[in-house]
């Protein structure tokens, strides 16, 4: 498009001077030119005087009666520009696409063909008589066209003759013909990503992605993989069995059915997959694990492939490491206003504060923001974390490895409080009761503030199954202050969700009062196909939503449950553990599935997604 701008330009600079320079600016000359081009040369030299049009003001001139430009003339000049640059594009392509058999190298032909445009504009512009130019310049508009179609011709095959290429068609975009072949052409070839394979060199590797094009399903592969990148999937699965291939898809936590693949097409894609991963694709027994990357206009997606024999035939998963918003504090993690002040309360009071979540729920994220809205310029902080823990890097912590296989080192602990640090920080468990202890006893005499990440189901859970780990359990329950729980939800998608009427009663059962807001919301989805027709029964095409791809839920959020330790719980504690979540329930704290629905009510997640992570485990 450039060398197109650039012509452009020049036409229509080059198109005024001509006009200026052969007719417009000297009558004189526009004249002499008319009854003899070469005559009376001196009259070149010549020019107009203007005449004044106030004898009393010799400053003031007549600007002439204007329309000194032929603009039919520059018109005939665009017109064939027009008409160069299409059939410059038609030479660009199809020689392009047929070098091998033409032999006609596109970096030789397309500079040919401009210089000989650029003769063309350089005879109109300089020969003063237009008509004389304008042959000139229409020759050498057509004349590399028609020279490149004589070579072409002769050297390719007769279903290969212009104007039957594919290059022809190129010429028309917006027409049906070549809508109708570039769709056939893009069903073959799969949409729009390619791969970087894996493998210990980049030969192998360079190998491993040509071997990978040429399985009879790769097509295939593309789609799935431009699908699942898209649609922002954590995971693939491929479970194979003797007659067919079950496919399913996670995103934000949920599995999606994908249509079921026969057999022959599920074992193309394998051997695809696993050539791309540097795997062998023979193997079917034993477990293999490699990696390849996705990429897209997006950006690069590593993904991990991992494939075993089952007693069924084989499974393959494919781990998609997707880049997910990091940096979030602890408002945007999930925690409500009154929720976020208790908890920056505790992370900043002497005491110990637990931080919990059940495996898959979103610990690590919010383990994040905590340590954000912890105080780590004004205090000295210190992390107790194994060789192995990579998520606690935060700026002002420092780490101290002293956790091996589980068990903290009590001897380099009690050398390190002697440098009177203000905060410990936990990310991991220990099963070392005497660690414990001596940790809970230096925060009793001086203030410390402690704050561990465990796994639990809930606040209470989290007390109870860390002051099993403890020796002395009264200690604990004085120096223990808050802890917190989640669960992951998947987020409704703004830019499409609907809003929902709700039973009275139902909102009843869950707390609402009469004249409460309430903003309930459900998830968009396509009608089924029998109910997308008109009156005449045609299909009605429907589109579904751009920023969630037709799930109705974007990304996810965490349902967070806090419980403040007062001296009410801390009896509970020691006297009868097992009554703690009754306990706190009767005081008011809101369970996790309380508020669930009480984030389903102000719209952010549906009713439905909250049963459905409530719901009890199937045995």
């Amino acid at each position: 498009m450039l060398k197109y701008t650039i012509s452009l330009i020049l036409v229509l600079v080059g198109g005024l001077c001509t006009e200026l320079s052969a007719e417009s600016t000297n009558p004189i000359l526009a004249e002499t030119a008319t009854a003899s081009a070469w005559a009376d040369l001196e009259l070149l030299a010549q020019w107009p005087e203007f005449p004044q049009a106030d004898e009393n003001d010799p400053f003031q001139l007549d600007r002439g009666p204007g329309a000194y430009f032929a603009w039919y003339k520059l018109g005939l000049i665009v017109v064939f520009f027009v008409i160069w640059m299409w059939l410059a594009e038609f030479i660009n392509i199809d020689s392009t696409e047929m070098h091998e058999q033409t032999r006609i190298i596109p970096q030789v032909i397309n500079p040919l063909n401009m210089l000989s445009y650029f003769v063309g504009l350089l005879a109109i512009l300089s020969v003063p008589i237009f008509w004389i130019g304008l042959p000139i310049y229409i020759l050498t508009t057509f004349l590399p066209f028609g020279l490149y179609l004589l070579i072409r011709n002769n050297r390719v095959g007769p279903e290969d003759k212009a104007f039957t290429s594919m290059a022809w068609f190129k010429l028309y975009k917006n027409g049906k013909v070549y809508r109708a072949k570039e769709a056939e052409l893009a069903a073959q070839q799969g949409p729009e990503i390619e791969f970087a394979a894996g493998g210990a060199t980049g030969a192998e590797q360079q190998h491993n992605l040509i071997s990978a094009r040429q399985a009879e399903h790769f097509p295939a592969v593309k789609a799935l993989m431009h699908d699942a990148v898209i649609k922002r999937a954590s995971s693939v699965l491929m479970d194979f069995t003797q007659q067919a291939v079950n496919l399913r898809m996670e995103v934000d936590g949920f599995w999606h059915q994908l249509p079921v693949l026969d057999r022959p097409t599920g074992d193309s894609m394998l051997i695809a997959l696993k050539t791309l991963s540097g795997l062998n694709p023979r193997e079917r027994r034993h477990k293999q694990r490699g990696n390849f990357a996705a990429i897209l206009e997006k950006g690069r997606t590593n993904c991990e492939l991992t494939t075993q024999g089952v007693p069924t035939g084989e499974r393959a998963v494919i781990k998609v490491a997707q880049t997910y918003a990091t940096g979030l504090n602890l408002a945007q993690v999930g925690m409500w206003p009154e929720m976020v002040t208790a908890t920056t309360n505790a992370l900043n009071s002497p005491g110990l504060a637990i931080i919990s979540a059940p495996p898959g729920g979103g610990l690590s994220t919010t383990w994040a923001a905590v340590m954000e809205a912890s105080d780590r310029i004004m205090r000295d902080v210190v992390a107790f974390v194994s060789s192995e823990e990579n998520e606690t890097h935060i700026e002002n912590v420092a780490r101290e490895v002293f956790i091996n296989n589980g068990k903290g080192n009590v001897t380099e602990l009690q050398s390190l409080l002697l440098r009177n640090p203000d905060a410990f920080v936990m990310p991991e468990q220990v099963s070392n009761p005497a660690f414990y202890d001596t940790l809970l006893k230096e925060m009793a005499s001086e203030n410390r503030t402690l704050i561990i990440k465990l796994r639990a189901g809930s606040a209470a859970e989290a007390l109870l199954r860390l002051m099993k780990q403890v020796g002395d359990r009264q200690q604990f329950a004085k120096i223990v202050t808050f802890a917190c729980s989640q669960r992951l939800v998947r987020r409704l998608c703004d830019a499409c969700k609907q809003p929902l009427q709700v039973n009275p009663n139902f909102l009843k059962q869950l707390g609402v009062k009469p004249g409460d807001e309430v903003n309930v919301h459900g998830p968009y989805q396509l009608p089924p196909p029998e109910q997308r027709v008109d009156q005449d029964g045609n299909l009605i095409e429907m589109q579904e939503c751009r920023v969630c791809n037709g799930l109705g839920y974007v990304g996810r959020i965490a349902i967070v449950e806090t419980l403040v330790v007062d001296d009410e719980i801390r009896k509970v504690l020691m006297t009868s553990p097992e009554s703690l979540t009754k306990i706190a329930q009767a005081r008011g704290n809101k369970s996790l599935i309380q508020q669930g629905y009480r984030l389903a009510l102000s719209g952010v997640t549906s009713i439905q997604e909250i049963q459905r992570v409530f719901q009890p485990k199937k045995k």
